[in-house]
């Protein structure tokens, strides 16, 4: 059987594009492991260990190999550090460079080494045309700034009743925010010009 197929541990990705300044235009991947069924060690001092491997596979329209990567992943745990990952995970990050825009299949397959279980994650992406000097964006990153001020009063809880909107539903809601305050200000600046 195909390991890209297997589900014994579970594994999520989510590749994104990034263009860095010193690299160029490349696909961030983040990997989330979920820990559970993961074989750890004992080690000297108390330590917990932990031996993965991971391969990582990017393909392009045409179904050709674009990009490739292996690595072994070795890890030590102290006892605190050890149920903290037990109980929330580890996330794992792996960059791919890809030289030309496009859609990609990005597949990665987890292997623990001392137990020989797998688990396999893929995911799609759209790698924009740069050169084409237009808006290139694959996802948005909201941050507020921490309150330090005493005098800012954090606001009352509301009681919801509907289902919170996702991810992708908050994301096109700011850019249609975006796009009718844009096209207020052009039609504003149509009927000032229209007026005079």
């Amino acid at each position: 059987m195909s390991p890209l197929g297997k589900r014994d541990l579970p594994l999520r990705m989510t590749p994104y594009f990034f263009n860095s300044s010193k690299l160029g235009p490349l696909v961030r991947t983040l990997f989330y492991f979920d820990c559970s069924n993961l074989t750890f060690k004992d080690g000297p001092n108390g330590q917990k260990q932990l031996n993965l491997e991971i391969a990582a596979f990017a393909f392009d329209e045409k179904g050709a190999t674009s990009d490739m990567t292996a690595n072994r992943i070795n890890l030590s745990f102290n006892e605190s550090q050890y149920q903290q990952v037990l109980a929330n995970g580890l996330a794992y990050r792996r960059d791919f460079t890809l030289k030309k825009p496009g859609a990609y299949q990005f597949r990665a397959v987890l292997r623990d080494s001392e137990s020989g279980l797998t688990g396999s994650a893929s995911q799609f992406i759209q790698v924009p045309d740069l050169s084409k000097k237009r808006l290139a964006m694959s996802g948005l990153v909201l941050t507020a700034p921490p309150a330090t001020d005493e005098k800012i009063r954090k606001p009352a809880p509301r009681r919801v009743t509907r289902q919170p909107p996702t991810r992708r539903s908050a994301v096109n809601a700011l850019c249609q925010k975006i796009l009718s305050n844009r096209l207020d200000s052009i039609w504003r600046g149509h009927l000032q010009r229209d007026n005079r």
